[in-house]
């Protein structure tokens, strides 16, 4: 069984990061170089927490231990619960259309988006690459560059970043540009994660059910190192 970190409090500081396993070769007569793209790219997660109380402490701790190192995974991923537009109604009440609204903090304009959060499907089986397609959305509903989506292989849940602006056409399906490439096709209606999107981790070494105590202030500190569980 997969588990999950606590949700409160939040962390103080994330680090999330894509270790790719690219290689290059430089040659040492004419100085050119060739690259290789290959799989193998994983998620690596670094998590600071805020001063935490014995009790707040004791529920990572738990969770870390349970894992016993390397041997348990956790779902784990980046510090964005929703896509970066996503407009929350119960936010800003003012606008009593906000449920169907979305705010663009650039131009400090609202746009139509998701009048309903969408329950998007894998459409197909056997995908491989950097494209996913997609249907179960509604006409004009979109993702940006830089949020997230998660899906079930199969085997584990794979974590991916959205590197293209994506929209939904007429018949609600969406071909989704993402980084890394899809690790295990997803079977054909798998679905699809667009909010809280979360992969599966395991612990970068042994060492991480630790924390530090603070004698003076009386609280506790915990910082955790993670890496994306790759099969």
């Amino acid at each position: 069984m997969v588990a999950s970190l606590p949700t409160a409090p939040g962390p103080r500081r994330v680090n999330l990061r894509l270790a790719a396993n690219s290689a290059s070769h430089v040659s040492p007569i004419t100085g050119a170089t060739q690259t290789s793209a290959r799989f193998g790219a994983m998620w690596m997660l670094d998590i600071e927490l805020p001063p935490l109380s014995r009790r707040q402490a004791g529920e990572w701790l738990s969770v870390l231990a349970d894992a016993n190192g390397v041997s348990g995974s956790i779902y784990a991923g980046p510090h964005c619960p929703r896509p970066v537009d996503y407009y929350d109604a119960t936010v800003n009440p003012k606008h009593p259309q906000s449920a169907s609204l979305s705010l663009d903090f650039i131009a400090g304009e609202y746009a139509a988006r998701w009048v309903t959060t969408p329950t998007p499907l894998v459409d197909g089986g056997s995908q491989t690459g950097t494209t996913l397609d997609t249907d179960g959305w509604s006409e004009g509903d979109g993702l940006n560059k830089g949020d997230w989506i998660a899906f079930e292989n199969g085997t584990f849940r794979e974590l991916h970043m959205v590197t293209a602006d994506s929209f939904a056409d007429s018949n609600g399906d969406m071909t989704i540009t993402l980084a890394p490439k899809i690790r295990r096709s997803p079977s054909d209606n798998a679905a699809l994660i667009i909010e809280r999107a979360t992969g599966e981790f395991i612990a970068a070494d042994n060492d991480q059910a630790a924390e530090d105590f603070d004698g003076v202030n009386g609280t506790r500190s915990i910082g955790l190192k993670l890496r994306e569980f790759l099969r």
